[in-house]
């Protein structure tokens, strides 16, 4: 039997699992099929046609090479009444520059079916840049002025691909609006993306235009102050907003006397996440002023681990506690001490709602000092702009240079450079970086760091792989500072620290695949470095442990990423570790 017919056979075998739904659509999701051939797609190609009424096509979780996509879209060329295109993690192992002439091809059977969309879902393909090339002329299309919904969560957009974005939504709005259809657009979700300032800038002048949001989510895109004055400018225009996410970005006051402006229009607001934004005390005070007053459908309000003070924290309960269908105010590591928990506790008490309150866990205590410090005397004050790394003068010129004076300072205390500007990108290949693990070598990887050396590793031996990327991960965790301030967001978001994170994730994904959970469970520490190798009787050379170990201390707190039992045993040994540390000392 050949190889070819091998796998069709393989494929066929899941065509078992492959069923249409009440919604009426093909789902191939979740079965990890490597469609590199016309023949091979062919399986995908018959439900299509089979389908006498296609409204979605799920590919999530297999991988297509081009000429599985030009079938694939030769096929949707008839299916006019397509209106989900749920395409999530479909090009694993791919090379960068496949993937958008793959993703021209399937849109380009969307066109020619003048298909009317109304969910394009490419999250979790982390392409790159290169990935938006492959869908402007579908955005552009009519095909794109029905879109609803757009998630492009994890697909590494950078500052360039936000850019060219941007510049196809608003010429698919302006197209669509001549057209006498406006577009719509309800949702967006692109976290994880490292859109910046200069990012968001872009997107913010398309969400200005549009005034249809209904729910963004942008969460770990490293955006500071002016890009959150420009986002919240926008927001103002959307007022049927219900879902704010902006997670893990460096607000700060600043930015949140901006935002509160902008959150007293909303009052449609159901659910708001500014998490890990640096908002402290002055910027908690600003939002719980714009919460005050109306927002009866605000159900949850998420503000952990953003250095607020007692007064912050109290203000902010008693601005949603009496709201009527409020449910969860998430207030975890800040610091308030026991004084101000209690105080928040009697407010929600009073109104009923204890239990919305939660547990407020990993609070620092209290500092009776309040921090007007942190501000300075004026609402706009740059005293702490960009935390601390802003020059005085015009602010344009000031966003304009932040990146620069950034990448000069200590790459590994957190640095968060401008990658195409340092002239390193793409220069360096996964063996060369993993032979000499440096931030410079990190950064020369280019754009999408994790899909170049998780590549390096799919072609090393299958039984050697998951070493492999357990190498990998404390090769690139290694670049950490051991004294570095993780709760600083603009160190915890930093290059190294976004693709150890990515590293982890993939590392538990195929432990999972693999069911190698507990293999996992006992490599891991010896590459740390954590306990010695049953063979050697010895730990691995690692002179770098302090970086791993603070990097990783940090990244297990983020939630979904390490199993239970995988955390339960690393705090373990981590303490076993410190505590024979302090012994030595």
């Amino acid at each position: 039997m050949s190889k070819t017919e091998s796998d069709l056979d393989s494929i066929t075998e899941k065509l078992g699992k492959t069923c249409f739904s009440k919604e009426e659509g093909v789902s191939f999701a979740g079965q990890s099929m490597k469609l590199d051939t016309k023949t091979q797609a062919q399986v995908v190609v018959d439900q299509i046609n089979a389908c006498p009424n296609l409204e979605y096509l799920n590919l999530e979780g297999n991988t297509l090479g081009i000429e599985a996509a030009e079938a694939i879209g030769k096929a949707l060329e008839s299916k006019s009444e397509l209106k989900k295109a749920l395409w999530k993690d479909m090009f694993t192992g791919r090379m960068k520059n496949e993937i958008p002439t793959a993703l021209k091809a399937l849109g380009k059977g969307l066109i020619t079916a003048k298909a009317q969309l109304e969910v394009l879902d490419l999250s979790d393909n982390a392409s790159g840049p290169i990935g938006v090339e492959g869908i402007i002329d579908l955005i552009k299309s009519p095909t794109c002025y029905t879109l609803k919904e757009l998630k492009l969560n994890n697909m590494g957009l950078g500052v360039a691909g936000a850019k060219l974005l941007a510049g196809a939504l608003m010429d698919c709005y302006k197209k669509s609006k001549e057209a006498g259809k406006p577009l719509a657009l309800k949702v967006f979700i692109a976290g994880r993306n490292r859109l910046e300032n200069e990012g968001t800038k872009a997107l913010a002048l398309v969400f200005e235009a549009l005034g249809s949001l209904e729910e963004i989510q942008i969460p770990q895109n490293g955006i500071y102050r002016l890009g959150i004055e420009a986002l919240s400018r926008a927001l103002a225009c959307n007022p049927r907003l219900k879902e704010i996410n902006l997670n893990d970005n460096t607000i700060n006051p600043e930015g949140s006397a901006a935002l509160s402006e902008a959150i007293t229009k909303l009052q449609s607001l159901v659910k708001l996440d500014l998490g890990d934004c640096l908002l402290k005390t002055k910027g908690a005070e600003f939002l719980a002023k714009s919460l005050k007053e109306g927002h009866y459908a605000l159900e949850e309000l998420v503000v952990s681990f953003n250095s607020i003070k007692i007064s912050g924290g109290v203000a902010l309960a008693e601005a949603v506690m009496s709201k009527p269908r409020f449910k969860r105010l998430i207030v975890d590591g800040n610091k308030f001490g026991n004084g101000g928990k209690g105080k928040m506790k009697q407010i929600a008490e009073a109104a009923g709602k204890v239990e919305s309150l939660g547990c407020m866990s990993d609070d620092e205590g209290s500092d009776e000092s309040e921090d007007e410090e942190d501000y300075g005397n004026t609402p706009y004050s740059d005293d702490s702009c960009e935390s601390d790394v802003c020059s005085e003068g015009d602010e344009e010129e000031e966003d304009k240079n932040y990146v620069e004076n950034t990448s000069t300072s200590d790459a590994s205390s957190g640095g968060y450079p401008d990658r195409i500007a340092s002239g390193l990108t793409g220069q360096v290949s996964a063996k060369e970086f993993l032979e000499n693990p440096t931030y410079d070598n990190l950064v020369g990887l280019g754009d999408d760091p994790v899909s170049t050396i998780v590549s390096e590793i799919r072609a090393k031996p299958y039984n050697t792989q998951l070493d492999e990327l357990m190498e990998a991960i404390v090769k690139v965790s290694s670049i950490v500072h051991p004294e570095c301030d993780l709760l600083d967001t603009k160190i915890a978001t930093s290059w190294e620290m976004n693709t150890s994170l990515e590293l982890y994730q993939k590392l538990f994904e195929w432990a999972k695949e693999r069911k190698a959970l507990s293999y996992v469970n006992n490599a891991l520490p010896v590459h740390l470095s954590l306990i010695k190798d049953e063979e050697t009787r010895k730990p691995k050379s690692n002179k770098k442990l302090g970086g791993c170990i603070h990097a990783l201390k940090y990244l297990m707190t983020e939630e979904g990423v390490f199993p239970k039992e995988t955390i339960a045993i690393l705090n373990m040994l981590i303490k076993a570790h410190q505590d024979k540390s302090r012994k030595k000392d």
